[in-house]
Protein backbone atom coordinates (compact mmCIF):
# COMPACT_ATOMS: atom_id res chain seq x y z
CA UNK A 1 0.00 0.00 0.00
CA UNK A 2 2.87 2.33 0.70
CA UNK A 3 4.60 1.96 -2.58
CA UNK A 4 1.22 2.37 -4.38
CA UNK A 5 0.68 5.75 -2.57
CA UNK A 6 4.04 6.84 -3.52
CA UNK A 7 4.06 5.67 -6.74
CA UNK A 8 0.51 8.09 -6.77
CA UNK A 9 2.33 11.16 -5.58
CA UNK A 10 5.34 10.75 -7.76
CA UNK A 11 3.09 10.63 -10.66
CA UNK A 12 0.99 13.14 -9.85
CA UNK A 13 4.37 15.41 -9.24
CA UNK A 14 5.71 14.02 -12.53
CA UNK A 15 2.35 15.54 -14.40
CA UNK A 16 2.52 18.92 -12.36
CA UNK A 17 5.57 19.81 -13.69
CA UNK A 18 5.16 18.28 -17.59
CA UNK A 19 1.98 21.23 -17.61
CA UNK A 20 3.80 23.97 -16.01
CA UNK A 21 6.59 23.49 -18.27
CA UNK A 22 4.23 23.23 -21.63
CA UNK A 23 1.93 26.33 -20.01
CA UNK A 24 5.43 28.52 -19.98
CA UNK A 25 6.34 27.20 -23.40
CA UNK A 26 3.51 28.39 -24.63
CA UNK A 27 3.99 32.26 -23.00
CA UNK A 28 6.15 34.74 -25.61
CA UNK A 29 9.27 35.47 -23.31
CA UNK A 30 9.28 39.16 -24.47
CA UNK A 31 6.78 41.08 -26.03
CA UNK A 32 8.86 41.94 -28.93
CA UNK A 33 9.73 38.34 -29.62
CA UNK A 34 7.98 38.11 -32.95
CA UNK A 35 9.01 41.82 -33.88
CA UNK A 36 11.78 40.70 -36.23
CA UNK A 37 9.40 38.79 -38.47
CA UNK A 38 6.54 41.72 -39.03
CA UNK A 39 7.84 44.90 -39.95
CA UNK A 40 5.66 47.87 -38.26
CA UNK A 41 3.84 50.85 -39.88
CA UNK A 42 2.77 54.31 -38.09
CA UNK A 43 -0.73 54.56 -37.53
CA UNK A 44 -2.07 58.27 -38.41
CA UNK A 45 -5.31 59.78 -37.93
CA UNK A 46 -7.37 61.73 -40.86
CA UNK A 47 -7.63 65.90 -40.01
CA UNK A 48 -11.02 66.22 -41.90
CA UNK A 49 -12.76 62.33 -40.60
CA UNK A 50 -10.83 61.18 -37.69
CA UNK A 51 -10.40 57.75 -39.29
CA UNK A 52 -7.12 55.80 -38.10
CA UNK A 53 -5.32 54.57 -41.34
CA UNK A 54 -1.46 53.73 -41.54
CA UNK A 55 0.58 56.01 -42.82
CA UNK A 56 1.50 54.65 -46.06
CA UNK A 57 -2.35 54.37 -46.92
CA UNK A 58 -2.61 58.40 -46.02
CA UNK A 59 -2.83 61.41 -48.33
CA UNK A 60 -0.57 64.22 -47.28
CA UNK A 61 -0.88 67.92 -47.94
CA UNK A 62 1.77 70.36 -48.40
CA UNK A 63 2.04 71.12 -44.57
CA UNK A 64 2.51 67.42 -44.25
CA UNK A 65 -0.97 66.67 -42.32
CA UNK A 66 -2.30 63.01 -42.97
CA UNK A 67 -5.76 62.43 -45.12
CA UNK A 68 -7.46 59.28 -45.93
CA UNK A 69 -8.30 60.18 -49.32
CA UNK A 70 -7.97 62.84 -51.66
CA UNK A 71 -11.33 63.64 -51.53
CA UNK A 72 -10.91 64.76 -47.74
CA UNK A 73 -7.75 66.49 -48.73
CA UNK A 74 -9.66 68.53 -51.26
CA UNK A 75 -12.27 68.93 -48.62
CA UNK A 76 -9.92 70.72 -46.42
CA UNK A 77 -8.55 73.23 -48.35
CA UNK A 78 -11.69 74.60 -49.56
Amino acid sequence: MKVVLWAVIAAAIVLWVMRTRRLTDDVPSSPGRHADSETTEKIEQCVHCGVYLPSSECVTDTNGRFYCSDAHRRAADA
